[in-house]
C-alpha cells in the first residue's frame, strides 16, 4: 500500500498539474501574438496569408483566404498562397493548387508543384496526373521541377510507380545496345538539358527512396542511372554533377550499384560524386544479400582511391570504409591516417583503431595521442578520442591515464572520460562524474552506468531528475524504470513532472514524456491520478503518453484531451527589418560564416532567429554536433539536442537541404527550438521535411572545420551588401 502521506502527495500532485496545465492552456499572448491578431483583421493580404500559414488552422475562412491570394493580380502573392496551401499538407486545396502548375511566373509554378506533391494524401492519382501531365508541354527548367515533385509522391501500387518511374526516365539518357558500364561508347547524357536531367535524377532520387518497397528499380531506369553517373562534365564546368550525386544516390537507394560503376564515380571530378562512391563500397552488406553486390576487389580499390583523395570529407567515408571491412587484413591506412591534415579524417581514424588492430601497435599510437592531452584542453579532441579508443583495446592503459581526463577544467574531456569510464568499468569514476556540475557530463556517467546495469544509477538518476538540463531529466527518468522501491520512484518523477510542467517550455515535452512513460512502470493504481492530471496536457504527445500509462497502472481506458494551444507567431515588425539583412557567425579561432537569410521562404523561422539574435541569444553557444559529412548542429544553451529556445516554431519546408542550406533542428513536426544545422553535404533524405531558412553565401570553408564544441563568439544581424 502507499503510505498516506504519499498518497496525499500525489493527490496534491493532480490538482497541481491541473493548474499548471491550465497555466499552460491560458497563458497571455506575447506582443507578438497580439500583433498576430492585430493583423488577422486589417492587414494586407499577404500578412494575413502569412498568419494563416503559421496557424495552420483549416477553416472556410482560411480556405477562401488562399483562394483570394491565389487569384491575385501580384505573382508575388500567388506564390505566396500556394505555398502556404502546400504546407497545410491537405488533399483538401489540392483543386485549388493544381491550376497554378501553369501560371505565367515561374516562381508561382515552383511552389505549385511543390504544393501539389505536398497535398497529394489520399488522392495520389490526380496530383500524379496533374504534374505528368504539365510535364508533356512544360519547358525544361520547370520539366525538372515537376519531375521533383512527382517523385516524392507515396504511390500505393506498383503500377503508379511505373507510370510515374516511366515519366521521369525517359528524360534520361537512353542506354546504347552493346554498351556496358564503364564504356565510353555513350556519351551518357552530353547534349541533352541539365535542368531535365537533374530534375528526373532528383525524382528518381525520392521515388527509390520514398516507394522502394512498392516495386523495385527498371532495368530501364537502372541503366539510363548508370549512363546519367557517367556523364562527364566538359573542363572546368560542373553542368551535371548535381544529377550525377542524385542518380549515383538513386542507385544506391535502390542497391543497384556495382563495383564497376563504383569505380567510375570514384574518379569523377566532382568531389560529393567520389564521396558517394566510397560511402557505398564502405557500407554494411545487406544483411538479407538483396541488391547489387560489390566484389572485394572493387571495393578495396574504391576504399583505397577514397584515402588518398585531396578532398577531407572523401577520405572521412574511407578511413570508415576500410575499418569496417578491411581492418583485420591491413590497419595501416588507419595508423597513417591519424595524422592526416584534416582533424575530422584524424579522430575518425582514431576512433577506428578502437575497434582493433592486428598486427600493428595501435594501442601504443593510442596512448601517445592520449599523452597530448594540455592543461588549458586546446586540442582537446584527438585526446579525447584517443582515451575512448585506448579503453576498447587496452583498459590497462587507458585506465591509468582516466584520471587526468576526469579532472580535466574542459567538460567535454570529462564527457568523453565518462564515456571511456564505462568501457573499462571504473564505477568510481562514474558516480562521481554522475554529480558533475555540468550536466552533460553527468548525463554520459549515467548512460554508461545504466548500459552497464549498475545499481550506482539509481542515485545518479535521482538527483538528475532536479537538474535543469532536459537530456539529463530524460535520461534520468528511464534509469528510474529499474529502481524496485517504486513508491519512491513514483514520488520523485511525479515532482520532476510538476517543475517541468510549470516551467511551460514547448521544448520540455521529451523528459515530461519520458517522466510519464516511466510513472507507467512505477506507479501503483492508487497513484493513477497524478497520471490522468496530464490527460488534459497542453502538449499532445504528453497527454497520449499518459493515457497510455494510465491504462497500464489501472487496465482502464481513459482518452486523451490535451488543451492545445497555438504556436508563437511571427514578430512581423523583425521580419520586416531582417529583409535588409544577413547574419553573420563569428568563431571563437576568428573564423566567420555570412548567412543570407531567406524571409520569403521561411518566414517564421527567420522571424525568430533574427529575433533571437538581436537579443544575442546565439553568442557565446557552440556547434555541439559535428558530423562532417552530414551537419553542424549549434545554438544551444545546454549543449545539446534537447535544450533550446522554448516555444516551438512552425516547419517551413520547401527548398533542397544542399551543400551550404542552412535549416532548423527539429524532433518531430513543428517541434523546431531554433538550434540550427548547416549542411555541409547534399542531403536529398532531408528535403520537404526540414526547413531551410539561409543559404551560407561566404564561409563554407571556415564551416568545413568546425569541431565539437567550437564557440560561436558573436552572432549578430548585419546589413545585406547593396545590389
Amino acid at each position: 500500500m502507499v503510505p498516506t502521506r504519499q498518497l496525499r502527495a500525489f493527490v496534491l500532485a493532480a490538482g497541481l498539474a491541473t493548474a499548471a496545465s491550465s497555466l499552460v492552456a491560458g497563458q497571455q499572448p506575447s506582443p507578438a501574438d497580439r500583433l498576430t491578431a492585430a493583423a488577422a483583421t486589417d492587414a494586407p493580404l499577404s500578412q494575413r496569408l502569412l498568419i494563416a500559414e503559421d496557424r495552420r488552422m483549416l477553416s472556410i475562412e482560411t480556405h477562401a483566404l488562399f483562394a483570394e491570394g491565389m487569384k491575385s493580380p501580384d505573382a508575388a502573392i500567388r506564390a505566396q498562397a500556394v505555398r502556404a496551401a502546400g504546407r497545410f499538407e491537405t488533399p483538401s486545396l489540392l483543386n485549388d493548387v493544381t491550376p497554378l502548375l501553369t501560371d505565367a511566373d515561374a516562381e508561382v509554378r515552383r511552389w505549385a508543384s511543390i504544393a501539389t506533391a505536398n497535398s497529394a494524401r489520399l488522392f495520389t492519382g490526380p496530383a500524379i496526373d496533374a504534374l505528368v501531365g504539365v510535364m508533356t508541354t512544360a519547358k525544361p527548367a520547370d520539366w525538372g521541377i515537376y519531375a521533383a515533385a512527382v517523385g516524392r509522391i507515396t504511390t500505393a501500387t506498383p503500377d503508379d510507380y511505373r507510370r510515374v518511374e516511366q515519366a521521369l526516365a525517359a528524360a534520361l539518357p537512353a542506354p546504347v545496345a552493346g554498351a556496358q558500364t564503364g564504356s565510353t561508347r555513350s556519351r551518357g547524357a552530353s547534349g541533352l538539358d541539365a535542368a531535365r536531367v537533374e530534375g528526373a535524377a532528383r525524382g528518381l532520387e525520392a521515388q527509390t527512396r520514398i516507394n522502394g518497397k512498392v516495386a523495385p528499380l527498371s532495368d530501364d531506369a537502372r541503366s539510363r542511372l548508370f549512363l546519367v553517373v557517367e556523364t562527364p562534365d566538359a573542363k572546368g564546368q560542373s553542368t551535371f554533377a548535381r544529377a550525377r550525386r542524385l542518380a549515383l544516390q538513386a542507385l544506391r537507394n535502390a542497391r543497384a550499384v556495382d563495383g564497376p560503376l563504383a569505380r567510375v564515380a570514384v574518379a569523377d571530378a566532382d568531389d560529393e560524386v567520389r564521396r558517394l562512391a566510397v560511402v557505398t563500397a564502405g557500407a554494411p552488406v545487406p544483411a538479407d544479400g538483396a541488391g547489387a553486390a560489390i566484389a572485394a576487389a572493387d571495393r578495396e580499390t574504391v576504399l583505397a582511391a577514397g584515402l588518398k583523395d585531396r578532398e577531407p570529407r572523401v577520405r572521412f567515408e574511407a578511413v570508415r570504409g576500410w575499418s569496417r571491412h578491411l581492418r583485420a587484413r591491413d590497419c595501416q591506412p588507419l595508423v597513417r591516417a591519424v595524422a592526416d591534415a584534416s582533424t575530422h579524417v584524424a579522430l575518425a581514424a582514431l576512433d577506428a583503431l578502437g575497434d582493433g588492430c592486428h598486427g600493428t601497435s595501435a594501442a601504443a599510437l593510442l596512448a601517445k595521442a592520449a599523452d597530448g592531452l594540455t592543461a588549458d584542453g586546446a586540442g582537446w579532441h584527438r585526446p579525447a578520442h584517443a582515451l575512448v579508443a585506448l579503453s576498447r583495446v587496452s583498459p590497462a592503459e587507458a585506465r591509468t591515464r582516466l584520471p587526468r581526463f576526469a579532472d580535466h577544467d574542459t567538460w567535454q574531456v570529462r564527457m568523453y572520460a565518462a564515456r571511456a569510464a564505462g568501457h573499462i568499468g571504473t564505477i568510481e569514476t562514474l558516480e562521481r562524474l554522475g554529480h558533475d556540475q555540468h550536466d552533460n557530463v553527468c548525463e554520459a556517467a549515467l548512460d554508461e552506468l545504466v548500459r552497464l546495469k549498475r545499481p550506482e544509477a539509481l542515485a545518479v538518476a535521482y538527483e538528475g531528475l532536479g537538474r535543469g538540463d532536459f537530456q539529463l531529466v530524460m535520461t534520468s527518468a528511464r534509469a528510474l524504470t529499474a529502481e524496485t522501491d517504486k513508491p519512491k520512484a513514483t514520488q520523485a518523477l511525479s515532482a520532476a513532472m510538476l517543475r517541468l510542467t510549470f516551467l511551460s517550455r514547448d521544448t520540455s515535452r521529451d523528459p515530461r514524456v519520458a517522466i510519464i512513460e516511466t510513472l507507467g512502470a512505477t506507479a501503483a493504481p492508487s497513484d493513477a491520478d497524478a497520471i490522468a492530471a496530464f490527460l488534459t496536457d497542453g502538449d499532445a504527445r504528453v497527454a497520449e503518453a499518459a493515457a497510455k500509462s494510465y491504462a497500464k497502472v489501472t487496465g482502464q481506458t481513459r482518452e486523451a484531451t490535451p488543451r492545445t494551444r497555438e504556436l508563437v507567431g511571427p514578430d512581423l515588425a523583425v521580419l520586416a527589418k531582417a529583409r535588409t539583412q544577413r547574419l553573420r557567425i563569428t568563431m571563437a579561432n576568428g573564423g566567420v560564416m555570412e548567412l543570407r537569410l531567406l524571409p520569403d521562404v521561411a518566414p517564421a523561422t527567420v522571424a525568430r532567429v533574427a529575433s533571437l539574435a538581436a537579443k544575442g541569444y546565439y553568442s557565446g553557444l557552440t556547434f555541439h554536433r559535428v558530423e562532417p559529412t552530414f551537419v553542424l548542429q549549434g545554438g544551444s544553451p545546454g549543449a545539446n539536442e534537447f535544450v533550446g529556445d522554448g516555444p516551438y516554431m512552425r516547419d517551413e519546408p520547401g527548398l533542397a537541404h544542399n551543400r551550404g542550406a542552412v535549416g532548423i533542428s527539429t524532433r518531430g513536426r513543428d517541434t523546431g527550438d531554433a538550434q540550427m544545422f548547416v549542411n555541409l553535404i547534399d542531403s536529398p533524405r532531408l528535403d520537404h521535411a526540414y526547413t531551410v531558412w539561409a543559404i551560407v553565401e561566404r564561409g563554407m570553408d571556415v564551416a568545413d572545420t568546425v569541431l565539437e564544441g567550437d564557440v560561436m563568439t558573436k552572432v549578430e544581424l548585419v546589413d545585406a551588401p547593396r545590389r
